[in-house]
């Protein structure tokens, strides 16, 4: 599960959080509805390769690359977005220079915020 509630938001909802939390314990609580999409991010030496699935009849209408550098703690982090171009089937964006954690995060139709996994030197998936 890739659900995230957004970059600099510390644990607070965001607007359209209810409308998530909804879907979602229709579909794994009660059957209904469609699952969430997937986010994966594939590092390269300065760029990032976005690729995401979505269910039947959901599309994802915005991709971005949220990028931190390290000079404060978690809950003090400058998250700067930056949008991701289409190339082919997937979307790449570039990494900022000095940023050292990122991640993918996309937005689908019905308003649900995704997220790839979290990259950086000390993560299991580094930057490289």
């Amino acid at each position: 599960m890739h659900l995230v509630w957004g970059p600099t938001t510390n644990h607070k909802q965001i607007p359209g959080g209810g409308k998530m939390q909804e879907l979602y314990f229709d579909y794994y609580l009660k059957g209904k509805g469609q699952p969430f999409g997937k986010v994966e991010a594939k590092p390269g030496k300065k760029h990032v390769t976005i690729t995401v699935r979505m269910p039947k009849g959901i599309a994802a209408d915005s991709w971005m690359l949220y990028c931190a550098a390290p000079w404060a703690d978690w809950q003090h982090r400058t998250w700067t977005a930056v949008p991701a171009q289409k190339s082919g089937k997937k979307y790449v964006a570039e990494i900022p220079a000095g940023s050292d954690h990122w991640f993918a995060y996309v937005r689908d139709s019905r308003g649900v915020a995704l997220a790839s996994l979290m990259h950086g030197p000390e993560l299991l998936l580094p930057v490289k």
